[in-house]
C-alpha cells in the first residue's frame, strides 16, 4: 500500500489539466483550415498575375532567343500627307496620300483622286490625269497630264514607256510617310514630254529584277459626251478611279 501511495503521489500533487472541450477543439481546427485556404488563394492569385503580365510576350517559334509581342503595326495616316510636290508651267502641284476604308488613296492637288485596294498585293498600280487639246483643225488630242500610284516597298525603280518608245525612269517617293506602300508620280511636261501617250509601266527591285508590269487601257471620259457641243481648246480630266 505504501508503494502504491508513493507511485500516485505525483499525480495527486499535480493533477492533469481538464481535457479541452470538444467545441474549442473544433474551432481551432476550423481556424487552421481557414488560414491554409487563405494562404493557398494568395499564392494562386500571385501565379495568375505573373501569367497575365507575361501573356503579351512569348518566345518566337522559329528562334527561341527572339521575343514577339502582340502589338499590331499601326495603320497609316487617315489625314492627307504630302508625299511629293513640284511645279510645272508656273503651277504648283502636290501628291497627297491617306487611307480611307482600308484603301490607299492618292489626291493630286488640282488634279484627280483615286483609291487603291492593297489586298491584291500588286507591285504597282496607276491613276492618270489626262489633258485634251484641240489642234488647228478642231481635232481633239488626248495626252497624259500626270500619272501616279502606289508601289510595293520592294520596288526600287519605275520605268514608264511612252507610245513614242521613250522610257522615263522614276524612283519611289514617300518612304517616310508611315504607309504600307511607297508612291511614284510623273507630271507633264516636267517629267514626261507634252502630248505623251502611255504604253507600259514596269517596276524593278534593287537588284534590277522585274517585279511586275502594267499595260493599262485608260480612256478619259468627257463630261459632255458625244455631241455635247464644241470641245474647249484645252481641258484637263482628272482621275476618278485607278486605271485598269
Amino acid at each position: 500500500m505504501g508503494e502504491l501511495s508513493r507511485g500516485l503521489r505525483p499525480l495527486l500533487d499535480r493533477p492533469p489539466a481538464d481535457p479541452e472541450p470538444m467545441a474549442a477543439l473544433e474551432r481551432r481546427v476550423r481556424h487552421r483550415r481557414h488560414r491554409r485556404r487563405l494562404a493557398f488563394a494568395v499564392a494562386s492569385a500571385a501565379v495568375v498575375a505573373v501569367v497575365v503580365s507575361a501573356s503579351g510576350v512569348w518566345p518566337g517559334q522559329g528562334d527561341p532567343g527572339r521575343l514577339q509581342t502582340t502589338a499590331q503595326v499601326p495603320a497609316g495616316p487617315t489625314k492627307p500627307v504630302v508625299v511629293a510636290s513640284g511645279e510645272t508651267q508656273g503651277h504648283e502641284w502636290r501628291l497627297q496620300a491617306f487611307e480611307h476604308d482600308g484603301d490607299q488613296c492618292l489626291d493630286m492637288l488640282a488634279g484627280g483622286r483615286a483609291c487603291f485596294d492593297l489586298s491584291t498585293h500588286r507591285a504597282v498600280d496607276l491613276a492618270v490625269d489626262f489633258k485634251v487639246s484641240e489642234d488647228a483643225t478642231g481635232t481633239a488630242r488626248t495626252s497624259v497630264a500626270a500619272l501616279y500610284g502606289p508601289v510595293r516597298r520592294d520596288v526600287a525603280r519605275i520605268a514608264i514607256r511612252l507610245a513614242s518608245g521613250q522610257v522615263v525612269e522614276l524612283t519611289p517617293v514617300g518612304q517616310d510617310a508611315r504607309f504600307a506602300v511607297n508612291f511614284y508620280v510623273a507630271v507633264a511636261p516636267t517629267d514626261i514630254p507634252p502630248f505623251s501617250e502611255l504604253d507600259q509601266i514596269t517596276v524593278y527591285d534593287a537588284a534590277g529584277n522585274e517585279l511586275d508590269h502594267l499595260q493599262p487601257d485608260c480612256t478619259p471620259e468627257l463630261a459632255g459626251g458625244p455631241g455635247g457641243g464644241p470641245a474647249p481648246l484645252t481641258i484637263q480630266i482628272p482621275a476618278l478611279t485607278p486605271c485598269i
